[in-house]
């Protein structure tokens, strides 16, 4: 006797749906404020995901993510194994940033979840600007406001500087580009009023934590991604629009030069400080004098020049396969340059990866960022994913490849939270975008 049965996206057992959900809205909430919260609400998606399982394994299985993630954990076991037995002493190291890489691969829960909605993927996104933004204001000590305007003080307001600096940025292109959402219709002038307000106090917190906390490389990255985005946006939307619609995006963008225009100003010191600072060491590398090139934290050009040379020549020792993921301390305080050796890594996440996975674990890491492009690449020209949302997250991608250059946060637990958040957005759509399968039984 034949029967069969449609496997659904949302079929499964309700109490995994109902805790997957929940999970989903606590990481989201909780990803800045409270990270333990956070924690719980990623084991609640995990949970709810494999409770699901036994309905949602005739999608999952044929998921070209999933089947490049379990290739990858599989290498990652080989090489820590080697790692372990070659070099014995690092094994505490090389267990703890193995553990840190696996975890990379929840966003596969975060994706189930999302469930390609819309509606939700835009009211993640708002709770966790906002648990962000409380967060900041929360440890800001408002006595040294003076000194971190005139660039007297970097801040990352109860987390590392660079990579506060870098979300942000995210933030900023998310206000910008989604800036129609966030004010709602204007046939209701009170609460648009309201709304736009709200929406520029918002952006103007963000933009100004983007400048105190001195990352020049994320204002690269910001300046980098930005106006093209921008441009591209307005080019898709505005071809479409009647006349009373330009008038509220002009509006809109006079307040958005005017509010960009007076932080600018106020933290005029600040860019004048970061860019004179390594002025010497610029010209140092312009004339090709790397040799005399300063190892001191002042000069951190100057150290991520000599950090890079030593993570590019340790790679190529062990080119194919590398020294094992939690290899590069190590590395560096045995066998660095003794000026070198107080960094814990090499301060630019592509030698990283290279140095610690070789060009085999570089190239799983190639496949996934391709699958996740694909993924939004597909969903925004069948219609499924808005272009605001789509060029969002093309930003996101894009400021992370550039601002990876001078930075490494891959085995760190923001980083995991960013990328469950966005990895996950953005394989959403991938992920339900299959048809109903059928099973005989």
């Amino acid at each position: 006797m034949e029967a069969t049965i449609t496997i659904d996206h949302q079929t499964g057992p309700r109490w995994g749906y109902r805790l997957g959900l929940a999970g989903l809205f606590m990481f989201a909430l909780f990803a800045r404020m409270i990270p333990s919260l956070a924690y719980s609400g990623v084991l609640f998606m995990v949970v709810g995901f494999i409770g699901s399982l036994p309905y949602t394994w005739p999608t999952i299985r044929r998921d070209r993510l999933f089947q490049l993630l379990c290739g990858f954990g599989v290498y990652l076991a080989l090489l820590t194994g080697w790692a372990i037995w070659r070099f014995p002493e690092t094994a505490p190291l090389q267990l703890k940033d193995a553990w840190s890489l696996i975890q990379l691969f929840l966003l596969l829960a975060a994706a189930w979840w999302l469930g390609a909605k819309e509606s939700r993927i835009t009211t993640i996104l708002l709770l966790a600007m906002l648990g962000f933004i409380v967060k900041s204001l929360y440890v800001l000590d408002i006595t040294q406001w003076l000194a971190i305007v005139q660039g007297q003080i970097r801040v990352g307001l109860g987390m590392n500087i660079v990579p506060f600096g870098f979300y942000c940025a995210t933030g900023v292109i998310g206000l910008i580009l989604m800036a129609s959402r966030f004010w709602g219709s204007p046939h209701r002038p009170v609460l648009f009023g309201l709304r736009m307000i709200a929406w520029g106090l918002l952006l103007g917190l963000l933009i100004e934590g983007v400048i105190v906390s001195q990352s020049r490389i994320t204002w690269l990255a910001l300046v980098l991604v930005l106006p093209p985005l921008l441009a591209w946006y307005l080019y898709k939307t505005l071809r479409h629009f009647q006349l009373r619609h330009y008038k509220i995006f002009i509006v809109g963008g006079l307040t958005t030069i005017g509010l960009v225009t007076t932080v600018l100003v106020i933290n005029l010191n600040t860019f004048k400080q970061r860019f004179m600072d390594e002025r010497n060491t610029i010209n140092m590398m312009l004339d090709g004098d790397f040799s005399n090139l300063p190892y001191h934290k002042e000069s951190s050009v100057g150290v991520r020049a000599h950090l890079y040379r030593y993570g590019f020549n340790k790679w190529i020792e062990r080119p194919l396969f590398g020294w094992g993921p939690g290899s590069s301390k190590w590395l560096i305080e045995k066998q660095a340059q003794k000026e070198l050796r107080q960094w814990p890594h090499l301060h630019n996440t592509y030698l990283e990866v290279l140095m610690r996975l070789g060009i085999v674990g570089a190239l799983f890491f190639i496949g996934i960022l391709w699958l996740l492009l694909r993924s939004i690449r597909r969903a925004h020209l069948s219609g499924r994913l808005p272009t605001d949302l789509y060029l969002f997250l093309l930003g996101v991608f894009g400021m992370s490849l550039i601002w990876s250059i001078g930075e490494f946060r891959l085995v760190h637990a923001d980083w995991h939270f960013y990328w469950l958040l966005f990895g996950g957005i953005a394989y959403t759509y991938a992920l339900h975008n299959q048809r109903p399968q059928v099973e005989e039984c």
